[in-house]
């Protein structure tokens, strides 16, 4: 619980934070090798998903992300 004498420096530090995490988030969504990075997972993951008893079914491809974070960002924002 803040405490009314404490108030501005618990703000200050509630505030400091916000601004990281919007900082890092930024950093994300305009990464240039992040999609890359997760597009060498999804590869792998659907290669060696290839053989297997679930007759080759492939898992996402990078699209699907780029997708599915339209829909996240219009049901969060």
């Amino acid at each position: 619980m803040i405490e009314l004498h404490n108030f501005d420096d618990e703000m200050s530090v509630i505030i400091n934070n916000i601004e990281k995490y919007s900082t890092a988030l930024k950093k994300i969504k305009t990464s240039k090798l992040l999609p890359q990075i997760f597009g060498t997972i999804i590869s792998i993951a659907n290669y060696m998903n290839g053989g297997s008893e679930y007759g080759g079914a492939s898992s996402f491809s990078l699209l699907d992300f780029i997708q599915l974070s339209g829909i996240f960002s219009f049901i969060i924002f």
